[in-house]
């Protein structure tokens, strides 16, 4: 129900996962949205009517609707329903935030891709997302020197690169491949360092980026293309 104040009606009311107040001033309706957890990101919310491309956040991570649809927490709710992907595709994560927690990681449990979890890895709490599906052991644990092959540590801010545990040990301490007039596709599975450049083709043009932090490469990190590709790539320049 509306609250009144004297000639001021105000309620608050979500559409499309974005929560807005609608009040009234002599007559008069003012919108104004409230403030989402980054541009254009807003909470998830049930039996909110969604529209092909708007973007919610859940859980830490930031989801784009690919179908119209009425939220349905059992059906389509992201990350936890069971027709979700004919809705939602996961795009990201949302910024950081301090109130953000994940389940930590525990041994014996199964983890599927996307799964994401949280350990202490020196000295301090880091989550960790899952990048294939396996049985949780402590020789696979988030940061161990086996966890690289099943988990992607997630970047947070003041990361300034250095060795991550998402590498084997002993990665290269000198960029693998520094500029020269010949450098290489990027590819997935390569350790890159912070300097090194990888050349990408972007629908038929070709772009050089360089890394901006040590990683262990995967899709998500495909320079242009992958959804967190701007944590690792940065100062593209076209080559052809």
């Amino acid at each position: 129900m509306p609250v009144h104040f004297g000639n001021r009606k105000i309620k608050e009311l979500y559409l499309g996962g974005r929560k807005i107040k609608e009040a009234w001033y002599g007559g008069k309706k003012v919108y104004s949205l409230a403030p989402p957890v980054k541009p254009g990101v807003y909470p998830w919310h049930d039996e909110q009517d969604y529209h092909r491309g708007d973007l919610v956040h859940l859980q830490g991570i930031v989801y784009k609707c690919i179908q119209d649809h009425q939220a349905d927490r059992g059906k389509s709710k992201p990350g936890e329903g069971w027709d979700q992907y004919s809705y939602w595709t996961q795009v990201g994560y949302a910024a950081e935030r301090d109130d953000i927690r994940y389940d930590p990681w525990k041994n014996s449990k199964y983890y599927y891709s996307g799964d994401i979890v949280t350990v202490t890895f020196n000295g301090e709490e880091r989550d960790f997302k899952c990048t294939q599906r396996h049985s949780a052991s402590v020789s696979t644990k988030p940061g161990s020197s086996g966890g690289y092959q099943y988990w992607e540590l997630i970047p947070k801010s003041g990361d300034t690169g250095g060795s991550t545990p998402t590498q084997p040990a002993n990665p290269p301490s000198t960029p693998t491949n520094p500029p020269t007039s010949s450098v290489s596709a990027w590819r997935t599975g390569v350790n890159y360092k912070k300097g090194d450049l990888a050349t990408i083709d972007v629908y038929g043009d070709v772009y050089r980026y360089t890394a901006l932090v040590d990683h262990y490469s995967s899709a998500d990190s495909k320079p242009f293309y992958g959804p967190v590709e701007n944590i690792y790539w940065g100062n593209p320049a076209k080559v052809n």
